[in-house]
Parts: structure tokens; sequence; C-alpha cells
């Protein structure tokens, strides 16, 4: 099933598929992952949502197969996407701009069920909605998100 979803992820956006850390790709891949289930499952949404707008951008400069992700990851309680492959310095500008959003944004989205989050963890540091806030068993230490703002 998952090797399924994968496949068809690949196929709207070729650069989830992992790649070797020098960009080749990597022989007999058979997707049982991709470079989204780096990041928690509640931001999925958010992450595909922002797949399709980079996908506009790479057609638009003719950069879709150039582009491959070097480095996908959760830091300080945002989603980090690293890249390589483009040419073009209009298409790297708007890439990181949106990368930048995208940044931004998962900030406000708990990383558990992808509803708005109000919490954040304290030291290993994610954002949760105040219900996913709730499982003991996630983590027992938490602030407003406003609060850390602040600081």
């Amino acid at each position: 099933m998952f090797n399924l979803k994968n496949r068809y992820l690949v196929w709207r956006f070729p650069y989830l598929r992992p790649r070797k850390y020098d960009g080749t790709i990597i022989p007999d891949y058979d997707y049982k992952f991709t470079d989204l289930d780096c990041y928690p499952d509640g931001w999925r949404k958010l992450i595909i949502g922002y797949c399709k707008r980079l996908n506009k951008i790479l057609k638009r400069y003719g950069e879709l197969h150039n582009f491959y992700i070097t480095d996908a990851k959760e830091k300080w309680g945002t989603a980090r996407l690293y890249y390589s492959g483009v040419s073009n310095g209009d298409c790297r500008r708007q890439i990181d701009e949106l990368l930048f959003k995208l940044e931004t944004e998962s900030w406000h989205v708990c990383s558990i069920c992808g509803n708005k989050a109000t919490y954040a963890s304290k030291g290993y540091v994610m954002p949760y909605c105040y219900e996913c806030t709730k499982n003991p068993k996630i983590f027992t230490c938490y602030e407003p998100i406003e609060e850390q703002k602040d600081e």
C-alpha cells in the first residue's frame, strides 16, 4: 500500500524520490519511503500543498527534472528543506521565498494532527494543538507558542 502511494507521490513530485548525498539516484529504489517521510505526519498536507506550488515554479523555468532535495528535516519545530540542481537565479529566488514561507507556516501547524498549533514542547521543540498536548505519551512540558516567540 505504501509503495503505491509513494509511487504516486514521486510521479507527481519527482524530487521526493530519495537520492544519495552526491545527488545521484539510488539504484533499485523500492518506494518504501520518500523525502516526505522525513517530516511528522501532521505536516504532510501542508508540505504537499507547498510541493504543488513548487512544481508550478519549477515548470515555469523548466527546472522540474533538475531540482532535487539534499536534506529534508524538522529543525527547531519548523519544516526545513534544502535543495540543489537549479541553475536559474530567478527560479532559485522564488524557491527560497516559498521555502521560507513553508518554514514559517509549519511552526503554526500541529506536527501530529495538522490542526492549528497553539503550544510548543520545551527541549525538543515541536508545535502542537491543544488536543494533542493532552496525550501523555507524547511530551509533558509545553508553553503557549506566543510566549516562546517573545523570547
